[in-house]
């Protein structure tokens, strides 16, 4: 998993996860980050950075969702 929270500068490779579903018709895949990049445990209580909602109530199961990136840093 590669991330960077500033967008003017090239995502770096970061995490491991693995799949743990995938839809080729749809071309979607959930991740699960299991560990740092070197295998290393990921910190204890720490916090991935999200995106804010912008919405007037909170999200439900069955809400449709909208993400965007890319399979590889720099795509």
């Amino acid at each position: 998993i590669a991330l960077n929270l500033d967008p003017t500068r090239i995502t770096r490779d970061l995490f491991r996860a693995r799949v743990v579903r995938s839809d080729a018709q749809l071309d979607v895949a959930l991740l699960q980050i299991t560990t740092g990049l070197h295998g290393q445990a990921l910190p204890a209580g720490y916090r991935f950075p999200a995106c804010p909602l912008a919405t007037d109530r909170p999200p439900r199961l069955g809400d449709e969702l909208a993400t965007i990136g890319f399979p590889e840093p720099g795509g």
